[in-house]
């Protein structure tokens, strides 16, 4: 379950891919990659907040990290817009991670899966044994940091044969749709 589960979130548009996208055709593959290894650091905290209040978080709350969410990506988006003209950034690594870090946290994505599905499939897989319960979330971030990494190799390949008009209106494109993410994250449709 937890290599289907992380196959289907790797895969499934979202912020972090967005942000995972940008960062590939921008800066190359190790900074999607950067990226792409967020959940490794956001989730910890999720999966245990989840855990631990998974029946007690208030709407107000979701709500409120939709629009904090919504707005960092409004944020992001503008700023690519802005620099698009400026290909193949090198930016230092930690900005890559930090970008995606801040997203997911702020993102409601992850906290809603580990409120949802990820927390009780975990809690189920736990009673029958602990091993259970390691092998799913092994399995599902292995998959899904995976597939986030290869997304980051292919489309910097990609990137690099896109002349450089082509990496501006990628960077254009890019800003255009994370304004648009952030618009529907906070309207709390995705």
């Amino acid at each position: 379950m937890g290599l289907t589960i992380g196959w289907a979130a790797g895969i499934s548009p979202g912020p972090l891919n967005l942000l995972v996208v940008q960062s590939a055709i921008r800066s190359g593959a190790a900074a999607g990659a950067l990226v792409a290894i967020a959940p490794l650091i956001t989730d910890a905290p999720i999966i245990t907040l989840s855990l631990v209040v998974a029946s007690t978080v208030p709407d107000a709350v979701l709500t409120a990290m939709s629009i904090a969410g919504g707005l960092y990506l409004i944020w992001l988006g503008v700023a690519e817009w802005r620099s698009s003209g400026d290909t193949m950034l090198e930016s230092a690594p930690g900005s890559h991670l930090r970008r995606g870090v801040v997203a997911n946290l702020l993102s409601p994505h992850p906290w809603l899966f580990w409120l949802t599905v990820g927390g009780p499939t975990t809690v189920r897989a736990w009673e029958r044994t602990p091993a259970a319960a390691v092998g799913f979330v092994v399995a599902f971030f292995v998959v899904l940091v995976g597939v986030k990494i290869v997304i980051a190799v292919v489309v910097a390949r990609a990137g690099r044969r896109l002349s450089d008009r082509g990496q501006r209106l990628a960077g254009k494109v890019g800003g255009v749709a994370l304004i648009a993410v952030g618009v529907i994250v906070m309207s709390g449709v995705l």
